[in-house]
């Protein structure tokens, strides 16, 4: 047997408005590991288009909504500036043009291989 490194994903699907998904960000994030991902669920709640009921009504952080785009759109302009690793969102994981979760892939990275930064 060969010792693999261990590779750690962590997803996000639990309530959903802006305020608990960054402390989940918050939490969570730190277990991925270096090129996996943190997948926060159901991003599209906060698209104004849709203007969902529950998450629409009253806007936080900037956003047009209160739901996990405008916690993952923080988390990302909050992350420190010293760390070595640092999350990217990768929308190549929408490459069907259409997801649940636009924005919502967050790929752990080196911060010298920062690519994008969407969001």
């Amino acid at each position: 047997m060969v010792d693999a490194p261990l590779k750690v994903m962590v997803s996000l699907d639990s309530e959903h408005f802006a305020g608990l998904v960054l402390k989940e960000l918050q939490l969570y994030a730190p277990f991925a590991t270096e090129g996996s991902y943190v997948v926060v669920q159901d991003t599209r709640l906060s698209n104004p288009r849709l203007r969902h009921p529950r998450y629409c009504a009253k806007p936080v952080f900037g956003g047009p909504c209160n739901g996990p785009a405008e916690a993952v759109r923080k988390f990302l302009a909050e992350q420190e500036e010293a760390s070595e690793l640092v999350f990217e969102t990768d929308l190549s994981r929408e490459y069907l043009r259409y997801t649940n979760h636009p924005g919502g892939y967050l790929r752990r990275v080196r911060r010298e291989d920062l690519q994008q930064h969407a969001g």
